[in-house]
């Protein structure tokens, strides 16, 4: 009897899993957390004025931080039959961005991109994209020129269930926010040499809740 019993839910549960995990269409609003892999690399001499004349120091690094992010999208799921979509979204992305050691700034990026969706007949599914990101905020003005300009891959699995749809994924950007050379200020310090900064990722979990 209780054999009888587990099967019949068990059974009700694939059920309803199986009933509603074809891909839902239609808008959408979700929100994010997850890590920023920020690296940066400077091979700079820095030129200080101290009493009776003045010090210079120069240095060699790359360093790569985990930086928390954290945001939110919405846009519209275009489902093509029960395996395949396209999605259009929008998204906001705020966090920290530390250079060197201990300097945080405040980094915040907008934009939105274009993603294909396919289930594999169950829950989970797979999505891969590209999109645009413009940034802003103290760390993209700490250093002139910049490109706040930045075009990205996005990818990773989806769990799916009913209106809800989780994600685990990762964009990862094509280009640099900062690429200085020869004589150039950061952060309000004159240097010497050459430094740049990008994100070479960021992982994140996110959750969807369609209409």
């Amino acid at each position: 009897m209780k054999k009888s019993v587990l099967s019949l839910g068990l059974a009700s549960v694939l059920g309803m899993a199986s009933a509603h995990a074809e891909q839902q269409g239609g808008f959408f609003v979700g929100a994010f957390l997850g890590n920023g892999f920020n690296t940066t690399h400077s091979e700079t001499t820095i030129t200080t004025n101290i009493p009776g004349g003045t010090q210079t120091s120069s240095g060699f690094s790359t360093k790569t931080s985990f930086d928390l992010i954290y945001g939110a999208r919405l846009g519209y799921i275009a489902a093509l039959n029960e395996r395949n979509a396209f999605r259009i979204y929008a998204d906001f992305t705020a966090g920290r961005f530390t250079v060197g050691d201990d300097e945080n700034y405040y980094h915040m990026t907008a934009g939105g991109g274009l993603d294909y969706l396919h289930n594999f007949g169950g829950v989970f599914g797979l999505f891969l994209g590209a999109g645009y990101n413009y940034a802003f905020g103290d760390f993209i003005k700490a250093s002139d020129p910049s490109n706040p300009g930045q075009i990205y891959a996005n990818l990773g699995m989806s769990w799916s269930l009913s209106k809800i749809r989780l994600e685990l994924g990762t964009k990862i950007p094509f280009s640099k926010y900062h690429d200085q050379s020869n004589n150039f200020t950061f952060g309000g310090v004159a240097l010497n040499g050459s430094l740049y900064t990008k994100t070479s990722a960021q992982v994140y979990l996110n959750v969807d809740f369609v209409f």
